[in-house]
Order: structure tokens, then sequence, then C-alpha cells
């Protein structure tokens, strides 16, 4: 048996070796390209991710303040005070909307009656008739309203 071993020089082995690698470098191909191809989509998977943050912030902002307008227009929150509204979630915001609401109270009565409250009604405009038939403790009553009625010329 030890004369059916073969033995190899150097040189053989060298070329052996040789072979075996350029058939694998031919199937594999080149290790610099293959390096230098990683090397581009590494570079472009980080540009496609940074992007893809970009967009997510700005898909998350739209929905963000989608979500804002609709518990605005939910809970009657003037337009121009939606930036108050707080959250991350419909919840929250909505949470926040009614908090916002009941700070703010009950807003101006539109349609409803027209009638000034007692107590707010215009001063009575006196003629020179009125003001020679009224007592004296009437005109020191309403002197204030009177003075300047004869001040602005409208006693006739």
């Amino acid at each position: 048996m030890p004369d059916e071993d073969k033995k190899f020089t150097q040189a053989d082995v060298d070329r052996i070796v040789s072979e075996r690698l350029a058939r694998d470098r031919e199937s594999r191909g080149d290790p610099t390209a293959l390096l230098r191809t990683v090397q581009a989509l590494q570079d472009e998977n980080s540009i496609l991710k940074a992007k893809n943050g970009e967009l997510s912030g700005v898909l998350n902002k739209s929905t963000t303040d989608q979500i804002k307008a609709k518990v605005g227009v939910d809970l009657k929150v003037p337009q121009n005070l939606l930036g108050f509204i707080q959250g991350e979630t419909e919840a929250e915001m909505r949470a926040s909307a009614e908090k916002l609401v009941a700070e703010l109270g009950p807003g101006q009565q539109i349609g409803g009656a027209t009638n000034p409250p007692v107590g707010n009604t215009a001063p009575k405009v006196y003629t020179r008739q009125d003001l020679d038939t009224m007592k004296p403790e009437q005109i020191n009553a309403d002197w204030a309203n009177i003075s300047a009625q004869l001040k602005a010329g409208q006693v006739k």
C-alpha cells in the first residue's frame, strides 16, 4: 500500500490549489468585486432607511393632524385652538380636548335670544319737559346721565 500512495511535490500541491481557487473564483466571482457590491448595497440600504424614517415621520404627523381635526370637530373646539390638543392616540387627544373645552367654559350663545339682559338698557334720553317735571331727588339720582346729555346737546 505505501507504494500505491501518491506523492505530490510542492509544485504539484501549489498547482492543484491554484486550479481549485481559480474554479472557485469563477463560480463565486471576484471577492473584491463582491465586497464592493456589498458595500454599495449597505450604503443604499442606509439611505433608504433614512428616507423611510422621514416618510414615517411625515405620515405620523399627517395622521396626528387628522385625528386632532376629527376630535376638534367632534368636541366643537375652535380651529385656532387645535394646536393646544396634545397626545399620541385618539383617546389621549380626546381627553386633552375635553379638558381644554372645560377650561374655556361655555361659548357664546349663537342664535339665542337677542334681548339684552336686564340692567343693560340704554340710558333714557330726557327732554326739557321731563327735566322740568322731575323732582330734585330724581335729578340727583341720574345726574351723570343728565349732565352727559346736556353737554352733548341731546336734551331738546
